[in-house]
């Protein structure tokens, strides 16, 4: 794949070599058409077992030519230059390593948004979405409600909700500066940067306000959960001491003190955790309504804690 282009020799006296040189270039040029490349690179990532191969394919050279998928569909014909061969070769290289497909293009959709990615953050997942539309299903659109958002990593969920809830007042904490850093490029792109305030610090504790949402994707994965898939990611923004339940004990223990009477937590959870979470709540709010929400996969994912039955306004 990707043969080298050649266009001088060191002895060319012969027809022979003249001959081999075009001939060469022609093979160079013929695998550098659209359609070639396609199927180079989904053949080259099935060999490596990439289950998505084909649209992986699809992707990295649309990124690679700056155009739409759509394009290489309708137009098979064209070809890429030197640079961007090499540059899809590279990719694919990477991407038959397992590296996630979002830390390659540095883009991922969340919530009909794309957002910025690279190996500083963890990368956005579908189920965590529905953190959001919980949210925006409670509260009006004009809301002016405090809520913080505690991990806020590529800052896909503060930048989500101050989008949808222009009179909110969004706070949004990592521990880590260089996760702070990208999401306060995410939100420049989204013009909310003045909106979302981001601090850096351990889950609630650089936050000094009376809150009334939580919000919260934290690291809760434990180390029998650790895989090829996800080696890529920042260790402290999956993974959690105490089987994945640390930073539960202690958020829901900074929020017993700092959410407002009236306030709500919502959690993103692994599955498996339900029942410890909800102990570890009750301890915490021993008055507290819980409701769970389960994923497209029908999966347990998403804790509400209700301090009380009133609603936020």
């Amino acid at each position: 794949m990707f043969a080298k282009q050649s266009t001088k020799y060191s002895s060319p006296q012969s027809s022979l070599h003249s001959r081999r040189a075009i001939g060469q270039a022609a093979v160079y040029s013929a695998s550098n058409g659209i359609n070639e490349l396609l199927s180079q690179a989904t053949n080259l990532l099935k060999r490596k077992k990439i289950t998505s191969a084909v649209l992986d394919a699809e992707v990295l050279l649309s990124y690679v030519l700056k155009k739409s998928r759509e394009y290489l569909f309708a137009h098979p014909e064209k070809m890429a230059n030197k640079n961007q061969v090499y540059w899809l070769k590279s990719l694919l290289k990477r991407r038959s390593r397992l590296e996630p497909i979002a830390y390659l293009t540095h883009q991922k959709e969340f919530y009909n948004l794309e957002f910025y990615v690279d190996q500083r953050v963890l990368i956005p997942r579908p189920e965590t979405e529905i953190l959001v539309e919980e949210i925006l299903k409670m509260i009006p659109k004009n809301s002016k409600a405090t809520i913080a958002d505690i991990g806020t990593g590529s800052g896909c969920i503060a930048i989500t909700l101050a989008k949808h809830l222009p009179k909110a007042k969004i706070i949004a904490s990592d521990i880590s500066k260089n996760a702070i850093a990208v999401a306060k490029r995410n939100a420049s792109r989204y013009s909310v940067a003045k909106r979302v305030k981001f601090v850096v610090g351990n889950l609630l504790k650089p936050i000094a306000h009376p809150i009334d949402i939580i919000v919260a994707n934290l690291p809760y994965l434990s180390q029998k959960d650790e895989n090829k898939e996800i080696k890529f990611e920042p260790y402290q923004a999956l993974f959690g001491r105490k089987n994945g339940l640390e930073h539960f004990e202690n958020l829901l223990k900074q929020a017993s003190v700092e959410l407002n009477p009236q306030g709500k937590i919502f959690l993103e959870i692994q599955p498996a955790q339900l029942k410890s979470i909800k102990v570890i709540a009750l301890n915490n709010f021993p008055k507290a309504e819980i409701r769970v929400i389960k994923d497209l996969s029908g999966q347990n994912r998403i804790m509400e804690i209700s301090s009380k039955k009133n609603s936020v306004t």
